[in-house]
């Protein structure tokens, strides 16, 4: 009302009075009706954030640096009134006790604190962790008096860390003291301490105590206030609630689960915001979080640790520091060779993006990971590389994969099992994935980790077989101006494009392919993004990213993907934008396959290979490249099955030639991941039938020198139908004239066929 009589008095200088006042009160009403749905909906709002509460959202507190942590540490343990203990609280890795030794500890006033260090990891009394605390004791008074004892204070120390106890007796005999250890702990108390120093206790890895909690808290706030002693804990706090007596809440989850209580008004509550109706019938099944918020509803949100540690605990610190920010000081520590520093420095941003993107703060896995690249770094005898130019980014490369997989190793994540005759390759390519930065592996990296050696020959070897491929690939993909014009630069990001550039894009791309204006090196990269293109999920469902198993499966080698079947693996899902067209790949394919027979350009496995943990992504793209995969396979059998005179091994004699033949490529069809395959079943059946006894044993003396060795099936799994056929064959209808010297030698033939046979089946179908 007040509002209304300012309008009316206004009104009077106007000559208009009576429109004039009944605009303003229209202006007014207005006013009011929006005011009103201002605070209706602020009250919706928070009715919204009430009614949908998280009590997660309330552990997130921002970011502190490291010098605002220090800061507000160091102000409160020196705030005489504040009694508490302060909990410097983080996840398992982050660096917490790295803070207290380089950051913390340095920056705290020695003369007014004593500082005293104490582990709880693995402590199982309240009596150890004073013994723990006379020893530091005992340090101190050492470090200060060693001039005194005439003893070299460091090997003390040292002692005094490994002996506990014991050292303390042997201290007490160079010092020449009668008295208990009692009397010389409050002894060396008053010297080492002072009355003007205060003492200040500083417990890391308080999570990992094997005391009950509730008993180590309340030890703990004796020591602060009784005793007045500082205290610094250094905790992972998550890990500790962890380990709630778990007896007490399953009681708790009994009565939550009590049909007689109101179970579905809680959950009928959160249903009224479902968008769909199977959602809300998977709503409806309580599952452990929702349970844990029913049994909070009817109990209280505190646990027997929280209650307990409002006592002890005045400020909790949340510690939770950027790679970025301790990058230079680990660096420095962690890495010795100059040189080495240099190229991680160079890669800095791309591991703060890595580690960025893997969703991972932990230090421990940064410093593992410099440990690791400088061990693998040092042992490359850079002056035998060829190109330094490609070798100084393979170093990157190198530098950046290691660091991927320790963080993949800190999520749980297995170690890469590459497949055979693999050693390099993207590691990160997902079909469903949008990935700017694409992760290319090296295999010695993973077998560092597992063994921690090194292979010097191999790594060199590895390194020097990608920088050739790579000199020769530059050599082809010298980009024009014109090459960069062509559609494929476009595409690569196709999903930041409208619809219409996309099919433009690729209508452009096939007539570019028509008229060979690619190489064989981007053929791998137009299956892909057609097949991501064609994915009706590719963008929308990013669960799909998470299919990691640690397997790699590559496209070429045929014995990954025994007994798989496209139909089952593939079910056919149509786009909801029905405007979207769906590309046939294999029009793509059979322009390659034409390209190659009219040109001296050759393709090459590792050009068209693919690796990735998602078996069933591997295997289509297989399927659509199979043309491709057919003719470099043909090109290499032709290397590796015909002798120096142009005879294939198909067409040779059963005689000395074709065992020493045989023996001479076994490494050869190894690579192949075939041998008697390589065979026609019929003929080899009818040459069995006219063979002598000698020629057979030529042959199965060719066939042992092939497969001599048992982990067969990991080199020629393919050729376990043949070798199973000619195992089952009735010999007796080969043995036309009953000859018995035929039949002893068709014996061993399947009996070595049966031997191979087993050795050759895959127990892994259905993985």
């Amino acid at each position: 009302m007040q509002y209304y009589n300012y309008l009316i008095l206004v009104s009077i200088f106007f000559k208009d009075s009576r429109a004039y006042v009944m605009k303003c009160i229209l202006f007014y009403v207005c006013y009011c009706v929006i005011s009103a749905k201002i605070i209706k909906l602020c009250l919706i709002i928070e009715r919204y954030k009430y009614e949908n509460y998280n009590e997660e959202d309330d552990k997130m507190p921002r970011l502190l640096s490291i010098e605002e942590t220090i800061n507000i540490i160091r102000e409160y343990i020196e705030d005489d009134r504040k009694k508490q203990a302060i909990l410097l609280n983080g996840e398992w890795g982050c660096g917490k006790t790295f803070f207290i030794n380089n950051k913390l500890i340095p920056q705290i006033n020695k003369n007014k604190f004593q500082i005293y260090q104490i582990s709880l990891y693995g402590v199982s009394d309240i009596e150890k962790i004073q013994d723990l605390i006379y020893e530091k004791w005992i340090e101190k008074v050492v470090e200060d008096k060693t001039e005194k004892f005439d003893i070299v204070s460091d090997a003390l120390i040292k002692r005094i860390e490994l002996l506990g106890k014991n050292a303390i007796k042997f201290l007490e005999n160079k010092m020449g003291t009668d008295g208990n250890v009692a009397d010389m702990a409050k002894n060396m108390l008053e010297q080492s301490i002072g009355k003007d120093k205060k003492p200040l206790l500083i417990f890391d890895d308080i999570e990992r105590c094997q005391i009950d909690i509730i008993e180590l808290m309340g030890f703990l706030n004796n020591l602060s206030e009784n005793k007045e002693y500082k205290i610094i804990l250094v905790a992972n706090e998550q890990e500790i609630n962890r380990d709630e007596d778990e007896i007490a809440m399953a009681l708790k989850y009994e009565i939550a689960l009590n049909s007689r209580l109101d179970v579905e008004n809680l959950i009928e509550r959160k249903n009224r915001n479902v968008i769909n109706e199977s959602q809300k019938e998977s709503d409806n099944k309580i599952n452990r979080e929702e349970l844990a918020k029913i049994t909070r509803h009817y109990f209280g949100r505190k646990t027997t640790y929280e209650r307990t540690r409002e006592k002890l605990i005045g400020l909790t610190v949340p510690y939770s520091i950027s790679i970025k920010e301790s990058f230079d000081e680990i660096i420095s520590e962690y890495i010795k060779d100059k040189n080495v520093q240099k190229i991680v420095e160079e890669s800095s941003q791309d591991i703060f993006d890595l580690f960025e993107q893997e969703g991972n703060r932990n230090l421990r896995t940064l410093i593992v990971s410099f440990i690791a690249i400088e061990d693998i770094i040092s042992s490359i005898e850079q002056d035998r590389i060829s190109d330094k130019v490609i070798l100084r980014d393979e170093l990157k490369t190198i530098v950046l994969y290691t660091v991927y997989s320790a963080i993949r190793r800190t999520n749980g994540i297995d170690e890469y099992n590459w497949p055979k005759n693999t050693r390099y390759g993207c590691v990160n390519n997902r079909l469903f994935a949008i990935q700017r930065t694409k992760i290319y592996g090296y295999a010695f990296v993973n077998e560092y980790w597992k063994t921690q050696c090194i292979d010097k020959e191999v790594v060199y070897a590895d390194i020097q077989k990608v920088i050739n491929q790579k000199v020769e690939s530059k050599k082809a993909l010298e980009q024009t101006n014109e090459h960069r014009l062509l559609a494929l630069n476009s595409l690569y990001e196709w999903y930041l494009l409208q619809d219409d550039e996309v099919k433009q894009l690729i209508l452009q791309m096939k007539k570019e392919l028509e008229h060979k204006k690619y190489y064989p090196q981007e053929f791998k990269d137009i299956i892909l993004t057609l097949m991501r293109i064609n994915n009706p999920n590719f963008g929308l469902i990013t669960s799909e990213n998470q299919k990691q198993k640690g397997r790699l499966y590559d496209s070429t080698e045929s014995g990954q993907f025994v007994g798989m079947s496209l139909g089952k693996q593939k079910e056919v899902v149509r786009h909801q934008y029905e405007d979207w067209k769906i590309y046939d790949i294999s029009e793509f394919i059979d322009l390659m396959v034409e390209y190659l027979n009219e040109s001296e350009n050759k393709l090459t496995k590792e050009m068209i290979c693919v690796l990735s943990e998602d078996k069933e992504f591997a295997y289509e793209y297989r399927c659509l490249t199979m043309p491709l995969i057919e003719m470099i396979e043909r090109d290499e059998l032709d290397d590796a099955i015909v002798d120096e005179n142009g005879t294939k091994i198909f067409d040779m004699q059963w005689n000395e030639q074709l065992e020493v033949f045989c023996k001479n490529n076994s490494l050869e069809f190894q690579k192949q991941g075939k041998f008697l395959s390589l065979f026609e079943y019929n003929k080899l059946i009818e040459k069995f039938k006219l063979a002598s006894p000698k020629e057979i044993s030529f042959f199965c003396d060719a066939v042992e020198n092939v497969y001599s060795f048992s982990n067969l099936v990991d080199f020629y799994s393919v050729d376990y139908e043949i070798v199973k056929a000619i195992c089952k064959y009735k010999m007796e209808s080969l043995n036309e004239n009953k000859s018995r010297t035929k039949e002893i030698a068709l014996r061993r033939l399947q009996a070595d066929m049966c031997k191979y046979a087993n050795l050759l089946k895959r127990k892994d179908i259905a993985e």
